[in-house]
């Protein structure tokens, strides 16, 4: 979830993964080791490595749609988020916006599923749940008892199909938050924009009042922040401006 490509440094680690170029700011790596590395090293470990896969997943999805719709692109992670960024070839419609924005949460989603499978065919327990008793989740417990990989599977999960849904909210800058933007400029080219910052600011002080009634802190800072920013861009005078073109 970035507005904009962080600069460059000497300690980004670039590869190239199904053709597409990949670089990871070193605040990717230090933001993982901060909020995982309560439960000791190996607990660290696990979460930055689920975090990798997870938003490398996310913006692959959007990646191979963006050249699916003929455009070049290079994917960035940072912090807790990534950013595919489209390079050279035409302008896409605002119905492949749509499928591109809704193609990171959904990778998630079938990364979810192929492990889920893939534990069931390994003969694994999986018993179903719902997390916060509405979203559907799965308990799994390998057959080792193995406490990493117990941790890393549940994190998988959890990312991909908690913060998936997350990503679906109409709050700008999120994937759920670009679509609605598309679909309020489809109807409206003069207030468009201006009427889906107001939807996104009110969803993002909604779930703010949420998290804090289920003592969810870190949702209740990140939407915080998330309705702030959307304040600001309605209010020019508050240091703000328009952002989406």
């Amino acid at each position: 979830m970035l507005l904009s490509d962080p600069g460059k440094t000497p300690y980004d680690l670039c590869f190239d993964i199904f053709g597409f170029p990949v670089r990871i700011h070193p605040f990717f790596w230090i933001i993982g080791l901060l909020l995982g590395g309560n439960g000791g090293l190996d607990s660290a470990l696990v979460w930055i490595a689920v975090l990798f896969i997870s938003i490398l997943v996310h913006e692959l999805g959007h990646a191979f749609m963006i050249r699916r719709f003929g455009s070049s692109c290079r994917i960035s992670l940072y912090g807790m988020g990534g950013l595919a960024m489209p390079g050279r070839g035409r302008p896409c419609t605002d119905r492949e916006q749509i499928i591109i924005a809704l193609a990171g949460p959904f990778a998630g989603f079938a990364l979810a599923a192929a492990i889920v499978l893939l534990c069931t065919l390994m003969g694994m327990e999986v018993d179903s749940t719902k997390l916060f008793k509405v979203i559907p989740f799965w308990e799994i417990f390998p057959n080792n008892d193995s406490v990493v990989l117990t941790n890393f599977i549940k994190g998988m999960l959890r990312i991909n199909i908690f913060w998936g849904l997350v990503n679906l909210l109409p709050v700008l800058p999120l994937d759920g938050g670009r679509v609605s933007y598309v679909l309020f400029r489809q109807r409206d080219r003069l207030y468009g924009e201006k009427k889906a910052l107001k939807l996104s600011m009110v969803v993002a002080i909604g779930v703010v009042l949420l998290g804090i009634s289920k003592q969810e802190i870190f949702i209740a800072i990140l939407f915080g922040y998330l309705a702030y920013e959307n304040y600001v861009q309605l209010n020019p005078q508050a240091g703000g401006g328009r952002s989406f073109r």
